[in-house]
């Protein structure tokens, strides 16, 4: 971590135990996994991970909906060809939804 962060192409979030990405490693690393034919494989992890992490929008977890919430709207742009995780996307978009929702944000 230390070379990336070096090179500003990753940041650590203050008071967070989380990184930001720079937009060029997430687009080079992308194009890698495209490259090596396992974008699809790593695109099926983190709906795993949102579907269990991201809360059920109700108004005493907003706080952690609004750190997950770019997170689960990247998920949700996903079109696998899995059909197991059709599931999995359909409960991270009801739970982003209905958080929007009663935050009073519309629209994802």
């Amino acid at each position: 971590m230390t070379p990336l962060i070096s090179f500003s192409l990753v940041k650590k979030q203050i008071g967070r135990q989380s990184f930001e990405m720079h937009w060029l490693m997430q687009l080079s690393t992308r194009k890698w996994l495209e490259l090596h034919k396992e974008l699809e494989r790593w695109r099926k992890e983190p709906i795993r991970i949102m579907v269990k992490a991201f809360p059920s929008g109700n108004y005493e977890t907003w706080t952690d909906c609004q750190v997950l919430l770019p997170h689960s709207k990247e998920a949700i742009s996903y079109a696998l060809s899995d059909k197991d995780e059709e599931l999995n996307l359909a409960t991270i978009a009801g739970n982003t939804g209905w958080y929007l929702y009663r935050r009073g944000g519309m629209s994802i």
